[in-house]
């Protein structure tokens, strides 16, 4: 059979002498030599001596404790070589003078069905032999390149038969695929989440010229690099801390929001950004109130520039109002961190708790400064403003209290008589007319009331 490895013993030599008897005075002892041999094959025929042991040639003669043997000094092949070797061996006795005898040893080089050769060679280039790399975003199926297949059983010759027609098989099934033009395609989008590296098998059958030779096979791995990609943001949860008061202080948080997002989040894909957008912002507010009223932080609490897979919704403003909206609603944004962004937007809307706000009321003076004396109705100042935010009525009243910080004043916030302890005149005080007015009646001393 061909390829069959150097040193192959193909044909025993036997040498019988007549003179090797037991009666024999002498034993002959015997030397064989290849002496000259013929190469037959489709084509041509040709004869050329050769030196025994010349391992450059088909065969040669080896002497063992046991026997002489015709060995092959290299490998034969029937697609390339020879299709037969015509050996002549000579063997001479040890007498005086010898005495030979040559003997012709024919070897015919059997066809055996070889293992076919197969090696994956990418479509990208860079990628080393017997590698592939394809974005889990490609669509499918996609090209990872080709095999490169042959089979030692074909040759031009018309002697090697029909050229071998190749079946492939690729593992794991579904997932990639070889065609009959030897092109090796992706069936199945991979995923960057699950695996980093996918490891496939391509298997080659060849074919068989009679039902007696068997089918031979060969594979080759094939290694693929999933490269990750910009999967999309699948949702935005808000979930607000409770109803919000009117009166909340600022960067006090509000609502915390997370992100489900297909990409890991260990890479950037899968970290995020919030951004908050008040969609009912006050319509008297100035225009930039609805990007600035509201802040995200991370879900650690740290800049939000670094992105997290959550945030949490922090109040920047003073104009929340009950009265003028029962309801804030906020538009949440969630942006991955990438050179082109993926986002996704949600609207949460957190209900707005009333709070009893005090009223807001304005005073114009309208006495800088008084003489001491006798007076009766005189105004001082008057209420030009007095709104209750939730609409109720308002009442005003005035009454005088001393101020710390002014000379002759020693009391807090106590009402204080505006007379001496020595004069006999009658109490001053205040008072609110219906017109909203501050009035004074009574006397005032200096010596005793200075402000």
């Amino acid at each position: 059979p061909e390829s069959p490895a150097a040193g192959t013993a193909v044909a025993a030599i036997t040498v019988t002498d007549p003179d090797n008897t037991p009666y024999a005075p002498v034993w002959q002892e015997h030397t064989c030599n290849a002496t000259s041999f013929a190469v037959t094959n489709s084509s041509s025929s040709s004869s050329s001596a050769v030196v025994d042991g010349d391992e450059s040639q088909g065969v040669r003669v080896v002497v063992q404790p046991d026997a002489i043997v015709l060995l092959l000094a290299h490998g034969v092949d029937y697609e390339t070589g020879p299709s037969e070797w015509h050996v002549d061996i000579t063997c001479a006795d040890s007498g005086s003078p010898p005495l030979a005898f040559s003997s012709s040893v024919a070897l015919a080089v059997e066809n055996v069905n070889e293992l076919p050769e197969i090696t994956f060679v990418p479509a990208m280039q860079g990628q080393a032999p017997g590698h592939a790399a394809v974005s889990e975003s490609a669509r499918v199926p996609f090209l990872l390149g080709a095999v490169s297949v042959s089979d030692p059983d074909d040759c031009e010759s018309t002697r090697c038969g029909p050229a071998t027609t190749f079946v492939f098989e690729a593992t794991p099934a579904g997932v990639v695929q070889v065609l009959s033009d030897f092109r090796v395609v992706l069936l199945s989008p991979l995923n960057f989440e699950d695996t980093q590296q996918l490891r496939a098998n391509l298997t080659v059958f060849d074919s068989v010229d009679s039902p007696d030779e068997v089918v031979r096979s060969a594979s080759a791995p094939l290694t693929i690099a999933v490269q990750d990609a910009n999967d999309p943001i699948t949702a935005v949860t808000c979930t607000p801390v409770a109803a919000v008061p009117e009166t909340l202080q600022l960067h006090s948080p509000v609502a915390t929001c997370t992100a489900a997002d297909e990409d890991s989040p260990l890479t950037l894909f899968g970290q995020h950004r919030f951004t908050v957008t008040w969609a009912n912002a006050p319509s008297s507010a100035p225009s930039s109130v609805a990007a600035t009223a509201f802040y995200a932080t991370n879900s650690s609490g740290s800049s939000n520039d670094s992105g997290s897979t959550g945030g949490v919704l922090l109040l920047n403003s003073t104009l929340i109002d009950y009265e003028a909206a029962a309801t804030l609603e906020l538009d949440v944004e969630a942006r991955d961190i990438s050179d082109t962004p993926l986002s996704r937007t949600v609207r949460v809307s957190i209900p707005v708790v009333d709070v009893d706000e005090p009223p807001l009321v304005s005073v114009r003076t309208t006495a800088a400064a008084i003489a001491e004396g006798t007076f009766v109705e005189v105004e001082l100042a008057r209420v030009t403003r007095a709104e209750d935010p939730e609409g109720q009525p308002v009442t005003c009243t005035a009454a005088l209290q001393s101020d710390d910080g002014i000379a002759g004043n020693s009391g807090g916030d106590s009402v204080l008589a505006l007379f001496c302890a020595s004069s006999a005149a009658g109490v001053a005080n205040v008072s609110m007319t219906s017109t909203n007015a501050v009035v004074l009646a009574g006397t005032v001393d200096h010596d005793c009331t200075p402000h």
